[in-house]
């Protein structure tokens, strides 16, 4: 491809159309950006120690600038005397636009046949086809051989410092000279940083010469540019003695960093100025490259360029190619320091590198020296083995990971971290190594601590822990130093984490403690260390958490009894250590409501009981002995629903409580058939209970009599009456109890709260009294003539029912006002408003009052709420 040609001058015809400074020809199409930055750059001032009509004795200047305008410019710019109205200092300027994929390089082209000096007539300049430099590696090959390579390696290093934006090179030397020094340079950098390097054989003035190389005529001063530039004086080299070279390959040097201090503090001294620090990379690639020379680095950079990013910078980036090209090799044993630079490069570079390359480099890194690297290197090469899609070295490198790690835990090291491995077989291997160990098999048993960072370090790197050997090391060492600390000690954290993070191990503690007896087990269970199990779903800590509920003791009976059968039935196909046979028995029972529960825990316990659940023999005994005993009043309900529900599931009754079951079936279903009556079917269904309830067991006597007397307090009086008067003393005295727990106190007494008189049953009472028969007067006391209303004389059943009558009123409902308050007895007066039996019942009870009551029966009224 050709590059577009610019001439530059001062003309009397040119691209402007007047006298002057401008482009006196350009091929067309060149950015006018191009065109100003290329006036800028081009400027020449001629040498002060010349007179300016010696312009044949004026050095050229071959400058270069990668980027002009946004293009890479080649100028030469010589002296051409007078201008054309005769003033002194003209000169001209011949520029190429570079193609950037040129393989010729800039500072080959001095010397070029094409260049010219003269202005033409016609403004269009046609391209150009370069043409291969004089400067080529043969010359400049030629050129170099009786030059210091001191003054090779500070150029380079310098010139490297000034590309990253370091200080610019200054050299002492006239304009072919200094073509030369760049060409050389040129030859010998990576190609793509030798495109980077602007350049001028020549400066008037270096302040205001933008370039990173540039020479100035010998024997100028430059006390005045130290410090801001970098002055090499190439006729006065250092003296130093070049360091070893590692392999046989004159292409292929490798040196280290401490192998190249001795150049370094050299160029530190060099007698025109400090040369820029360089870092060892930089100073070993630096010492290859003058090994190699011009004409041996096409072959380095050929072979170093496939592993390229094209993103390199500096010779430090560099170095790692060089290395990779020269281990991919494999001729000559590779030295340390090129191992440590790709080790160090090829993490990043397997994202831009073939896989194969990846491959290729990962395998000879591990065949040249597979020990030495650092366990962050292995680390690292691991993970470009995984990209690079290379089971076999993944194997390799976590194979070498596990050893190291476990060889330094075995000596007494910390883990080291890691990240997960992928490879199974390490993976196995790391397993069976932590077993080992877990085991004692390094001849001791590592301690909680030891063990808990050995096992972060399996956890970090995925291996499949031992299962078996940690239970064996909870049952051992953990459960051991369990039973070994007081049951409210606080366990170490390293105790604690073993527990929490490792469920084996928790149960092979479970295993180790379960041979403590149950009261130590208990309070150990109910201590931190139970704590740390309680929400554990581990079948083989069943056994701790169940005592650790049991012992804590929730506000929740049935809740707490439901955890407890669940947890063992959940825990009792892994036949856990010390469980209990059934899910539920008189034991667990007992200790759930303690020793004296009512039939409200029968229902409780066996509302929880389905097909799948595991009784007790023993269980039928407990609920035998809770319902062989009467209950309290108000539990009837729940005594026939226990024993409803005994005789559903069936269980194993001792005697007397199977005949129980079978006692009260015939009478439970004759009082729910009762209770479900009305009027006169009700009447005959007692009188037909009163018969059957002779000779039951007095628990079921009284409950069946209690559910009925409950319900008959509801019945019209005449009815009342007329059963109360005929029915067996039981069925009475029944009765009256059921009267005193709804119209006096006992149900406070009961725990229960109070709930509002029932005016309406104090009524029916004293009607039902006065039915059989009680005579009430006026003074109070029973039997006074002139108090009787609508009734006949003798009440229903002649004595006897009138004397049922008075104790009905005088024992049950005449204490039972003494407990109303103001507003409850109000309320019953107001309720015998509407009855012609309001004043008998108002004298009668004024009559009890004076006679029971101190203060009168409305002065206790007044004092409030009934009492127990």
């Amino acid at each position: 491809m050709s590059s577009p040609q610019l001439y530059y001058t001062s003309c009397e015809r040119g691209l402007s159309g007047c006298t002057g400074y401008q482009f006196n020809a350009a091929t067309p199409g060149v950015d006018t950006r191009v065109l100003r930055e290329v006036e800028r750059f081009t400027v020449y001032e001629p040498p002060r120690a010349l007179p300016p009509d010696e312009v044949h004795r004026h050095p050229i200047n071959l400058c270069y600038s990668p980027d002009l305008g946004g293009a890479p410019v080649l100028s030469r710019v010589v002296s051409s005397g007078d201008d054309p109205s005769g003033r002194p200092g003209n000169y001209f300027a011949h520029s190429l636009v570079l193609d950037e994929g040129s393989e010729t390089l800039p500072a080959e082209l001095w010397g070029a046949s094409f260049w010219t000096d003269r202005p033409v007539t016609d403004p269009r300049l046609p391209g150009i086809t370069l043409p291969p430099g004089p400067l080529d590696r043969r010359r400049t090959s030629a050129w170099l051989r009786d030059r210091a390579e001191e003054t090779i390696r500070g150029l380079l290093v310098s010139v490297d410092a000034a590309i990253e934006g370091g200080a610019p090179v200054l050299l002492l030397a006239d304009d072919e000279a200094t073509a030369h020094w760049v060409a050389a340079l040129s030859h010998l950098l990576p190609p793509p940083l030798a495109r980077r390097m602007s350049f001028a054989t020549y400066s008037g003035n270096p302040e205001e010469t933008l370039v990173h190389v540039m020479g100035v005529p010998p024997g100028t001063d430059t006390r005045g540019l130290r410090g801001r530039f970098v002055v090499f004086d190439p006729d006065r080299p250092v003296p130093i003695a070049p360091p070893p070279v590692h392999t046989a390959s004159s292409a292929h040097r490798s040196f280290t960093g401490a192998e190249s201090a001795p150049l370094h503090e050299a160029l530190d001294t060099f007698e025109e100025g400090p040369i820029p620090e360089a870092c060892p990379e930089t100073l070993a690639l630096v010492s290859l490259l003058v090994h190699a020379g011009v004409e041996g680095t096409p072959a380095l950079w050929a072979a170093s360029l496939p592993y390229s990013s094209g993103r390199e910078g500096p010779l430090s980036e560099w170095r790692p190619l060089s290395a990779a090209a020269f281990l991919a090799d494999g001729s000559f044993p590779a030295a340390d320091p090129d191992l440590r630079a790709v080790r160090a490069w090829l993490p990043d570079a397997v994202a831009w590198l073939a896989p194969g390359q990846s491959r290729h480099l990962l395998h000879r890194l591990l065949d040249a020296d597979p020990d030495t690297p650092h366990d962050d290197d292995l680390a690292r090469l691991r993970e470009v083995a995984h990209r690079a899609g290379d089971p076999e070295a993944t194997e390799r490198l976590e194979g070498l990971i596990l050893r190291r790690a476990l060889d330094g835990i075995a000596a007494g090291a910390s883990a080291p971290a890691m990240v997960p491995m992928r490879s199974a077989w390490a993976k196995e291997e790391a397993g069976a190594r932590i077993g080992a160990l877990l085991e004692g098999g390094l001849g001791i048993v590592p301690t909680p601590d030891r063990a808990v960072e050995l096992l972060r370090w399996a956890g970090s790197g995925g291996v499949p822990l031992p299962r078996s050997a940690l239970e064996r090391y909870g049952a051992g060492p953990v459960a051991h130093r369990i039973s070994a600390s007081p049951p409210e000690a606080e366990p170490d954290r390293y105790l604690t984490e073993l527990l929490a993070a490792h469920s084996p191990i928790r149960r092979g503690v479970a295993h180790g403690l379960a041979v403590l007896p149950r009261r130590n087990l208990a309070r150990l269970a109910a201590g931190p260390t139970g704590a740390l199990m309680a929400k554990d779903r581990e079948p083989a800590t069943a056994l701790l958490r169940e005592l650790r509920m049991l012992e804590l003791r929730e506000d929740d009976p049935p809740g707490l009894l439901r955890a407890v059968m669940d947890s063992r039935r959940e825990a009792r196909p892994w036949a856990p250590p010390r469980l209990a046979d059934h899910d539920l028995d008189r034991e667990l029972l007992l200790r759930v409501w303690g020793p004296t529960p009512g039939p409200e825990t029968v229902t409780a316990a066996l509302s929880l009981v389905d097909g799948r659940t595991r009784i007790a023999p023993d269980v039928g005994d407990w609920c035998a002995r809770i319902l062989a005993r009467v209950p309290p009043r108000g539990l009837e309900e729940e005594w026939h629903h226990a024993l409803t529900l005994v005789g559903r599931l069936m269980l194993r009754l001792p005697e007397p409580c199977r005949g129980l079951v079978e006692e009260w079936a015939p009478v439970g279903a004759k009082v729910a058939a009762l209770r479900r009556a009305h009027g006169e079917e009700g009447a005959r269904l007692l009188v037909s209970l009163a018969a059957l309830l002779r000779g039951c067991r007095p628990v079921v006597e009284t409950v069946a009599l209690r559910r009925v007397c409950d319900r008959v307090l509801d019945w019209d009086h005449r009815l009342c009456a007329r059963v109360m008067a005929d029915c067996p003393s039981k069925v009475f005295d029944s009765y009256c109890e059921e009267v005193e727990e709804r119209l006096g106190p006992i149900e406070r007494a009961h725990g229960r709260s109070v709930p509002p008189l029932e005016a309406d049953l104090a009524v029916r009472v004293f009607l039902t009294a006065l039915r059989l028969g009680a005579e009430p007067g006026t003074s109070g006391e029973p039997g006074v003539k002139g108090a009787r209303v609508g009734r006949p004389r003798g009440g229903e059943g002649g004595e006897r029912s009138a004397e049922r009558g008075r104790t009905l009123l005088d024992e049950v409902m005449g204490p039972s006002t003494l407990t109303w308050s103001r507003r409850e007895a109000a309320s019953v007066r107001k309720a015998f408003d509407r009855l012609p039996e309001g004043q008998v019942f108002e004298s009668w009870a004024r009559g009890f009052r004076d006679r029971h009551c101190q203060g009168g029966l409305f002065g206790r009224f007044r004092k409030g709420a009934r009492r127990a």
